[in-house]
């Protein structure tokens, strides 16, 4: 597409959700997405039944590279964007994947169990992990305090169907879910857990940086917790069993869920309430949100990831920004020089 410069002043976001990767193939099934701090390192898992790829993007999704084909079902990246999860379903390649170049690269966490991997999540600085195998052969939660060279098993609960977890910044806080059972957190990395909240078909869960906002979502509910999940309040309810997917920005500003019915909401610190988003009727499977909430993405089922901007960029003199449309009034960033700032 064409290409604009901006070389001093304000660039103001799109609050419009617009798609950023679209199908290419009719079976492709986008699961999940993370994000880096400033939103521009996006990773994305498709879960297509006989071996979907992952998708990385180090400009906001102005452009994407693929690679290793397997059946994706949870991505996870740090703060900086360098270090990447993946986990995948499939046995005998389902692993945890591992990639230090910003998903250039990816190589198997030769530790890991082979199982029914369903969930990654990662500390800020990418060295502390943790992932679950949610039945079946190795069932459990898993930690990893090398960036995935080694794995201790923390929870060998065979009976249970694991289906979410989260983690702090720092890696110590940890929340899992199981699908039709309870929450569990762990206050020292999983050497200890405590059972949370009533038995419910648990969904998804995600955690703030510092563990101070818990976000989780069963089937009927989206509620949050800000004393590590010891009380929790009811944020959206749904007579519909819809509710498949929930995000909360690093600082915890910027809360999102999402049905698999159609609709997505967003909560923040400075509205505090609940607004539905213009975002189109589809099967959402997967939620991010960069710092702030200055960019949020989501998947769907039907194969396409949709992002939208909130906040600013801000050019200041000596500074450079090119950007190239994508069309339907979407940029994308090509060449940031000099200081450009966030919001």
């Amino acid at each position: 597409g064409q290409s604009f410069e901006k070389t001093a002043g304000t660039l103001a976001a799109s609050p419009t959700w617009n798609a950023i990767l679209n199908k290419t193939n009719f079976a492709e099934q986008r699961f999940d997405v993370a994000t880096s701090s400033n939103g521009r390192t996006i990773v994305v898992a498709d879960g297509k039944p006989w071996g979907g790829e992952l998708h990385s993007s180090s400009n906001a999704g102005a452009s994407w590279r693929s690679s290793t084909q397997h059946v994706w079902t949870s991505v996870a990246v740090s703060a900086d964007g360098s270090t990447m999860f993946a986990t995948a379903s499939t046995v005998p390649s389902g692993r945890v994947y591992v990639s230090t170049n910003s998903g250039v690269n990816w190589a198997i966490s030769s530790a890991s169990a082979i199982g029914t991997w369903r969930d990654v999540s990662c500390s800020d600085d990418g060295q502390d992990v943790f992932a679950a195998i949610g039945d079946g052969t190795g069932a459990g939660l898993y930690t990893s305090d090398d960036a995935g060279t080694s794995w201790t098993q923390r929870r060998t609960d065979a009976v249970r169907s694991w289906t979410s977890v989260a983690s702090s910044g720092d890696g110590q806080d940890l929340i899992a879910a199981e699908y039709n059972g309870f929450l569990h957190t762990s206050e020292d990395g999983g050497a200890t857990w405590e059972q949370r909240s009533t038995s419910r078909r648990w969904a998804s869960v995600d955690s703030s940086s510092d563990a101070g906002v818990l976000l989780v979502a069963s089937l009927s509910e989206v509620l949050t917790s800000v004393d590590h999940g010891s009380t929790w309040q009811l944020q959206k309810s749904s007579s519909v069993l819809s509710w498949n997917a929930v995000a909360t920005s690093r600082d915890g500003s910027t809360l999102l869920a999402a049905q698999y019915s159609g609709k997505i909401f967003k909560w923040t610190a400075t509205s505090g309430t609940w607004e539905e988003q213009t975002a189109p009727s589809l099967q959402w499977t997967g939620l991010a949100a960069a710092a702030g909430g200055s960019k949020l993405f989501a998947t769907s089922k039907d194969g396409s990831v949709y992002a939208t901007g909130t906040g600013n960029l801000v050019v200041r003199p000596g500074g450079f920004v090119e950007l190239r449309y994508l069309g339907n009034g979407v940029f994308g960033v090509n060449v940031v020089d000099g200081v450009v700032e966030a919001p």
